[in-house]
């Protein structure tokens, strides 16, 4: 086995031909080096910064940093690049028992290594410190729409969300919010009716769920008041399919293709089984 070497190697990412991230930034890794620990930083021609900002912070530009004693990534890490006696901090996505990542897991023991998962990472209250943001929000109401585009087209309802591309697609936000606007108008315009009434339910009281809510004013006219919170509360008290479009039909009867914007629902919603017609849904006590 060949001698780690006493530095943090900053892996390039590896597993989706879309990633852009980076564990550290220039500035942290100035931080380091002033510090006296050496950074060596894996090429990447995707990364969302350019190598030479991390040269000029004074990290080492290697093709393989995989031999430092302790590396970071953002995804997990392939097996291959895990070395006896290393230290990885990655979101691994093994914490939930997840069968495909076991093997994963289980190489990390064999050569005594040590994982560092950024979703255990949490302060004294139990609140963890690395986690999804706002960005994920946007990008996932985004992606919301992109695929409910595709699943209408699927079941024979063309419309301008098919038009949309993925979050990762666009140059910046301002681009992707103008082209939503964009094709929101013409959807408004056209139809299908198979969307209307256009009813959107927002869980959660954390980041990602004001992410979500920061992009209403994409989605068109938002419903405030008596209307909006009765439909909430009548969905928060009987979450299941048919009432909930009831409920949307009700409070869109003169709104055409609109979106209904609903208030957050309880964190702690009444334990109850649901049933009408085909559909049967059990509310979890929290999530």
């Amino acid at each position: 086995m060949s001698e780690l070497r006493d530095a943090i190697g900053i892996l390039r990412e590896t597993k989706n031909k879309w990633e852009r991230r980076v564990p550290l930034v220039p500035q942290e890794v100035r931080g380091l080096v002033a510090g006296g620990i050496a950074v060596r930083v894996e090429r990447s021609p995707t990364r969302a910064i350019e190598d030479a900002e991390f040269a000029a912070a004074g990290a080492t530009l290697v093709d393989d940093a995989t031999d430092c004693r302790f590396i970071i990534g953002v995804k997990e890490v392939k097996a291959s690049q895990v070395k006896p006696g290393q230290a990885v901090m990655c979101f691994s996505h093994t914490i939930k028992g997840q069968s495909h990542n076991m093997p994963l897991l289980a190489h990390f023991m064999k050569q005594g290594a040590t994982l560092i998962d950024y979703e255990v990472i949490v302060d004294d209250a139990g609140v963890r410190q690395v986690a999804f943001g706002r960005y994920a929000g946007l990008a996932g109401a985004h992606e919301t729409l992109w695929t409910l585009g595709h699943r209408l087209a699927a079941l024979g309802h063309p419309s301008t969300l098919s038009g949309l591309r993925h979050a990762v697609e666009y140059h910046d936000l301002a681009e992707m919010v103008a082209h939503t606007r964009e094709l929101l108008a013409e959807l408004r315009k056209e139809g299908p009716e198979a969307l209307a009434p256009f009813v959107v339910a927002v869980t959660g009281e954390g980041r990602v769920s004001q992410g979500r809510w920061s992009t209403s004013s994409w989605w068109g006219r938002s419903l405030h008041g008596e209307r909006g919170h009765r439909a909430a509360d009548r969905l928060a008290r009987r979450p299941h399919a048919a009432g909930a479009a009831r409920e949307g039909r009700r409070a869109l009867r003169d709104g055409g293709h609109e979106a209904l914007r609903l208030r957050p629902l309880p964190r702690e919603p009444p334990s109850a089984t649901s049933t009408s017609g085909r559909c049967t849904c059990r509310t979890a006590p929290r999530w």
